[in-house]
């Protein structure tokens, strides 16, 4: 089924323009584990985890019980979002349809950013967030967190 990636947007004026959304807008997987809601979930400990297994390198979209997006607000504790080892977006989210932002996922292994990730890019998709996320360790409590 081929979908078409023109996406139509409509101004305060009640003029539309539209805009061409990335193909990753379209061919991602979901996450929508109530554990990796940072807003709604804490503890420890859930698997599987994040690892190379359960969680290959990929484009991710968060939804349902798991919020909207990656959690973008720094962690200064461990045991949370379903994992000893929470983290967060460091880096700023696209406000436009279409755009992209670079950032490093932190990890929280007893000081603020022990265990960078990155690059992990973020893509606004008009309504929603594609994530690219990479695989964060082979066997350790690691879990990428989301917010509402």
């Amino acid at each position: 089924m081929l979908l078409s990636n023109l996406c139509l947007i409509a101004l305060a004026s009640n003029a539309f323009f539209s805009v061409t959304l990335p193909i990753e807008c379209y061919s991602y997987t979901t996450l929508t584990e109530s554990y990796r809601n940072y807003q709604t979930f804490s503890g420890c400990c859930w698997t599987p985890y994040d690892t190379v297994s359960s969680l290959p390198s990929g484009w991710y979209r968060i939804s349902g019980s798991a919020g909207t997006a990656l959690l973008t607000t720094p962690i200064y504790s461990m045991n949370i979002c379903g994992a000893s080892y929470g983290g967060y977006f460091n880096g700023t989210l696209p406000t436009t349809a279409g755009g992209s932002a670079t950032g490093t996922f932190c990890f929280y292994t007893g000081s603020p950013c022990s265990y960078p990730v990155a690059p992990i890019t973020a893509i606004n998709c008009n309504g929603y967030y594609v994530f690219y996320l990479i695989s964060p360790s082979t066997g350790s409590s690691y879990r990428y967190c989301s917010t509402n």
